[in-house]
């Protein structure tokens, strides 16, 4: 109140005027150095600016506040000063005062107006620094916080990326390991297939001794053919065709049970190939799952549009090659069932021409009881001769096309070797061909078996030839509506070798298909690897702008200090100055 009143009287003085405009010469009314609080104050939100924003606005607000530090630093000299002269006229001796204390009291009462309005000019400024400083220091705690969150999900992200790297990785070496046994089966079968070529030279070069001892034999018997004329020769055609029909019937069996092992085999390829087929799409599933929250992770971190429009054309055509698995498998497995079915009835037909077969062979060998004629011996000798000569040539034919299909063989396992899946189904062929093989070189040996015991019947056939000669006539019939069977049996079989060579086919272009379908997942895996890269030096980049960000918040730290030191001082200044202003109000001297 006595402050107050001093104020008063001051103003009511006619030097009012003077003190007023002393007191206040050093406000900053208009002072485009001093910024105003909408000036200092800062958005706390800035979460989504970058390193460069926020480096602009730190550099507005540092020179904000050192505008109001220099500001600060005039009033502090102002109000120094003024502290220097009202310390000069107290020091002044008694003769240099004026003795009624008039003057004295009016400078003493300007000075202190004048210190008054410098300490709140100091005051607001004060104020004005304290609050650019707080918004400093909320600026900086929020890019703090929003450095460490972004830095805590990158971590997670590469945690889950070095997940997934390792599980591609080990997938990789599995398949290569896979391959690789692979080509150790497909280089032992090779040398099985050696072995075989081996054996079957060895038994051509015995087919060879045979025949030479055949035409011994034939020369030996020169002199009964003399003596078989027309009814020989008739009956050697008709017997020659029959022997042939049989042994025809014996090949095509034989092959009627190639075709069945070859059925299996196919069917067990298939299976293998809709196993590895469920394989690949559930790993193509979960790579699907695990690219997608990739995606979005890196679409809400760096905003890319583009990358996530890749994936959805990647995803598309991700789902058009599984579409076109999925039909070709649904077509080889309808080719199966009807092959299955055809290759039923037609072992229905085989049946029933067999008991028929049986049938007529018993009444063969009840006729045969009949014929007791020396002229049929010689007959039925000329006849085992002639049909020894049609299966040699029979067996030179089967050579040649045993060894051409095993040059087709090796051209195909060759061919095998450039793909995962095309090996695995060469070598499902090579299994099948190494099994008909064996069987044909045992048919073989058990034809040059039968071959040397029929030398030793040649004699005792000679006696029985001719008994046989009166039954042909009654079975040529039967004989003919037999041929036509053999042909139609025949037909079928070479419809449904090429249903089964179509089969195997299509079971080798789906095989190359799964193996483009990995190649293309080895190129993703890259393209992960590189965006893992561009991540950590992302990373990286985030760490160097979370030290600068540590560095200035430790300076503004010990900024803070400093004012808070100084906002003590100037507290201490102001109650000292205060009661010297209310020891002035009591005692004018």
């Amino acid at each position: 109140e006595r402050g107050m009143a001093t104020t008063s009287r001051g103003a009511s003085s006619p030097n009012s005027s003077r003190i007023d405009t002393a007191a206040f010469a050093h406000t900053p009314k208009n002072n485009t150095n001093t910024p105003s609080r909408s000036q200092v104050s800062f958005a706390g939100d800035m979460e989504g600016t970058d390193l460069s924003d926020f480096s602009a606005r730190r550099s507005t607000e540092m020179n904000a506040l050192r505008s109001i530090q220099t500001a600060r630093a005039v009033v502090t000299s102002e109000r120094q000063r003024l502290l220097s002269r009202t310390q000069t006229m107290t020091d002044r001796p008694l003769s240099e005062r004026d003795p009624l204390g008039e003057g004295d009291k009016k400078a003493s009462e300007e000075q202190l107006f004048e210190e008054v309005a410098l300490l709140m000019q100091e005051r607001d400024l004060l104020l004005r620094e304290k609050s650019a400083l707080q918004a400093i220091l909320a600026s900086s705690a929020e890019e703090i916080r929003r450095l460490f969150e972004a830095e805590q999900k990158h971590v997670a992200e590469m945690k889950a990326w070095l997940q997934q790297k390792e599980d591609l990785e080990g997938d990789r070496e599995s398949a290569l390991l896979q391959l690789e046994q692979l080509r150790g089966e497909i280089e032992q079968l090779k040398k099985q297939v050696e072995e075989q070529r081996r054996d079957k030279e060895t038994m051509q070069a015995e087919k060879v001794e045979q025949a030479k001892e055949i035409d011994n034999l034939s020369d030996r018997l020169a002199s009964a053919q003399h003596e078989l004329g027309m009814r020989r020769a008739a009956e050697a055609a008709h017997s020659e065709e029959r022997e042939d029909w049989l042994a025809q019937q014996d090949a095509y069996a034989r092959q009627v049970a190639d075709a069945q092992v070859n059925l299996a085999a196919q069917k067990e390829q298939i299976d293998q190939l809709k196993s590895d087929a469920a394989r690949h799409k559930d790993a193509k599933e979960a790579w699907e799952a695990e690219r997608a929250e990739l995606m979005n992770d890196r679409a809400e971190l760096h905003r890319c549009r583009a990358e996530a429009s890749i994936h959805l054309e990647e995803s598309k055509r991700w789902a058009s090659v599984h579409e076109q698995l999925l039909k070709e498998r649904a077509d080889a497995h309808a080719q199966l069932q009807l092959g299955l079915q055809q290759m039923e009835g037609q072992q229905r037909s085989i049946d029933l021409h067999n008991s028929e077969k049986a049938q007529w062979l018993k009444q063969q060998e009840a006729a045969s009881q009949a014929r007791a004629a020396v002229e049929a011996r010689n007959k039925a000798l000329e006849e085992e001769l002639a049909k020894t000569r049609v299966a040699n040539a029979q067996y030179a034919k089967d050579v040649q096309e045993l060894t051409s299909r095993t040059a087709r063989f090796e051209l195909d396992l060759a061919e095998g070797g450039r793909h995962l899946a095309a090996a695995r189904a060469d070598y499902e062929k090579v299994a099948s061909l190494k099994g008909s093989l064996q069987e044909e070189l045992a048919a073989t040996s058990r034809e040059l078996e039968e071959s040397r015991r029929d030398r030793a019947q040649l004699d005792s056939s000679l006696r029985e030839a001719r008994q046989e000669l009166s039954r042909v006539a009654e079975y040529e019939g039967l004989y003919q509506q037999e041929k036509e069977e053999k042909l139609l049996v025949e037909s079928k079989l070479t419809q449904r070798l090429g249903e089964a060579q179509d089969m195997c086919r299509g079971a080798q272009s789906e095989g190359r298909q799964l193996q483009e379908l990995v190649d293309m997942l080895k190129a993703e895996v890259q393209h992960l690897n590189q965006e893992r890269q561009g991540l950590v030096d992302e990373r990286t980049r985030l760490q160097h702008r979370l030290r600068l960000t540590l560095q200035e918040l430790e300076h503004l730290r010990s900024n803070e200090k400093r004012y808070e030191s100084e906002s003590a001082e100037w507290l201490h200044t102001h109650s000292t100055l205060l009661e010297r202003v209310l020891r002035h109000g009591r005692d004018p001297l």
